[in-house]
């Protein structure tokens, strides 16, 4: 978070720290590349690491390829105001989550029209703006972005213009010890443990990739994604199954809101663990504003 150098620049300058070097947001996903590069090869894990400069051909392949991307991001009307604001591309819509208890209009788009499960807003977060999309869009590449995460260039469109991907996913976190002691720090146990049972008793065949991400360090976040249509819906399929039926079991545990939805992520990253080796992946960068 590049632009809070200063501030805490100034904070510990003021503490009596002298000589101060940042870890600049490039230099994290550098580094941050460059481990994951060598952790896939350390367990045999496919993936296509994209780089962060726009390549010069790239307007020109979209104004020449018929493939029709777009995705959505999505915002609720209890957003912070942010100091930065992306630029306006043609392939990425605003659509306002929660619509159907917002007391304003933030996005042309809302999640209460069509197909939807809008009043599940406060537990599925950008969840309800996937559902959204999943079935009340035709496109033939779509998913999500968050009103202050993108993907950090057009670059993640390039190779699905070349056929060379399926799937653009965030570039992936390395978490500390595993996968479930990261959910832990900031999630509950019990819904940790009943995902893996869901997973178990209603997706079986997903159970051994489950089994492996919990003692890994692979972390896929935010939900953002673009992806083939039929995996899309195929993704949805199985993330909605396993959320739906973990928040019917766990309905009456009076526990965090905000550990459904960050369980989502997780959810994520097991279903996408489990077709790494089936699916053509892309990891780009994702930009941040604050």
């Amino acid at each position: 978070m590049d632009i809070y150098h200063k501030e805490i620049e100034e904070s510990l300058k003021y503490s009596g720290c002298q000589h101060i070097d940042f870890l600049t947001n490039s230099m994290e996903h550098l580094l941050t590349r460059a481990f994951l590069r060598y952790y896939f090869k350390k367990h045999g894990l496919k993936g296509e690491f994209l780089p962060f400069t726009i390549n010069d051909i790239l307007e020109q392949k979209k104004k020449n390829n018929d493939k029709e991307i777009h995705i959505y991001s999505v915002m609720c009307e209890k957003d912070v105001k942010l100091k930065e604001t992306f630029q306006s591309v043609s392939w990425i819509s605003e659509l306002q989550a929660g619509a159907a208890m917002a007391k304003k209009k933030v996005a042309v788009l809302g999640d209460d029209q069509g197909e939807n499960i809008s009043k599940l807003n406060p537990y599925y977060n950008e969840l309800t703006g996937l559902y959204w999309v999943w079935k009340n869009t035709k496109h033939a590449y779509s998913g999500i972005c968050h009103y202050r995460r993108r993907f950090e260039s057009d670059i993640a469109l390039l190779p699905l213009l070349e056929n060379r991907a399926d799937v653009i996913l965030p570039l992936p976190f390395a978490v500390g010890n595993s996968l479930e002691m990261y959910y832990r720090h900031w999630g509950e146990k019990e819904y940790y443990d009943k995902m893996l049972q869901v997973i178990g008793e209603l997706f079986p065949s997903y159970y051994e990739a489950a089994c492996w991400c919990t003692s890994h360090i692979v972390f896929i976040p935010n939900n953002i994604c673009i992806a083939r249509r039929d995996i899309l819906n195929d993704y949805c399929l199985f993330l909605f199954g396993v959320i739906d039926e973990v928040e019917r079991r766990m309905e009456k545990y009076s526990g965090k809101k905000q550990s459904r939805c960050w369980l989502s992520e997780h959810v994520t990253t097991i279903y996408f663990m489990a077709h790494l080796q089936e699916y053509r992946i892309a990891f780009s960068n994702l930009k941040r504003i604050w």
